[in-house]
């Protein structure tokens, strides 16, 4: 989860089905975790003692099963609410994943990874590691605060995605772009059946929008025309086929169906020796959300080649400003609203 990493509301779901857990996690051999950066120590030692747990192995780190951690530390810091900071910091030296207590008893074997695909301007490349390891001078601040317009506004044609520290600076630029669009937007209806909590579904259940809405896909497509995080602008509907038309940002024309999520919970079949999917519900919707706005730790992961950087009221977590700055893929496509400085 991009937002949380891991829920602990997933993990305690784990003592619900204690008997099929046992069976499927006994069988398991690598478990990976993705964005690591975002999961906190407290979660990875949760991991752990299910792991002994239900493996029956409670001698063994993660009862003797390999993990696979994939990410950069140097990007979003794991989320710790405010009424929680006092009390990990009683049992954690930091939040991030690193300092679980099980790593006391088993040794990380890092494997860095060497190749930047985002970008290959060399020097736009060495502004970012400068940044991301904090050791940017003058002349790297001064060569990306080049791209500092205020008064920036973009065409709606090149469609740009604002990136903003704050959900509700996100929100504001999203709303006042849609009411400025002409005619009466309308609403699509997204469907739950079964078991689909509303804080995990990926976008609105209620789907506000009008032609020329910028928005931005949450899916892959199946037929490779858009991947999750393509920018795309809506250029009409046809309500009777449930279709909604889209031009994508590198020109494409897409009809868009309705996608489906599932709800999946896991167990082990013993007679045939494999692991097995069981759907608790599913939701229905459009695979997109309105976007010319998004917050930066939604855009950890993704890809743009036309941003507007706006970093008022601050930035307030660790790895926040290299996200924003890395997920573009050349200098000459930033905008920023704010200059950086040493302290952002």
């Amino acid at each position: 989860d991009p937002d949380l990493s891991l829920k602990n509301g997933r993990i305690f779901e784990f003592f619900k089905y204690r008997k099929e857990h046992r069976k499927l996690i006994s069988e398991v051999e690598l478990i990976i975790i993705d964005e690591i950066s975002m999961v906190r120590a407290d979660i990875i030692d949760c991991v752990d003692r299910i792991l002994r747990v239900f493996s029956g192995n409670m001698r063994l780190p993660f009862g003797g099963k390999q993990l696979l951690f994939v990410g950069d530390v140097f990007q979003l810091e794991p989320v710790v609410p405010a009424d929680q900071k006092e009390i990990l910091s009683l049992f954690y030296a930091s939040p991030f994943f690193f300092s679980a207590r099980v790593f006391k008893d088993i040794n990380l074997v890092p494997i860095e990874l060497q190749k930047v695909y985002r970008q290959t301007d060399p020097v736009f490349i060495n502004i970012l590691d400068r940044i991301r390891s904090n050791i940017a001078r003058k002349q790297e601040l001064d060569t990306l605060n080049a791209r500092y317009f205020p008064d920036f506004i973009p065409r709606n044609e090149d469609m740009y995605i604002t990136l903003a520290t704050r959900r509700d600076t996100v929100d504001s630029i999203n709303e006042k772009k849609l009411a400025e669009l002409a005619g009466e937007p309308i609403t699509f209806e997204g469907s739950i059946e079964g078991d689909f909590p509303e804080s995990s579904l990926p976008t609105s259940q209620e789907l506000v929008l009008k032609p020329g809405a910028q928005i931005i896909f949450i899916k892959n497509d199946f037929d490779r025309r858009w991947v999750n995080g393509t920018i795309g602008v809506v250029s009409g509907f046809d309500e009777i086929e449930e279709t909604l038309y889209v031009i994508t940002d590198d020109g494409k024309e897409c009809d868009v169906k309705p996608e489906h999520w599932k709800n999946i919970r896991y167990k082990y079949n013993e007679k045939k020796k494999e692991i097995e999917e069981e759907v608790l519900g599913t939701f229905s919707q459009f695979p997109v959300r309105l976007a010319w706005a998004i917050t930066v730790h939604k855009s950890q992961g993704l890809t743009f080649s036309r941003v507007v950087i706006d970093f008022t009221g601050g930035v307030f977590a660790g790895g926040q400003a290299y996200v924003a700055l890395s997920r573009c893929t050349s200098l000459e496509g930033i905008q920023l609203k704010k200059p950086v400085n040493a302290r952002k």
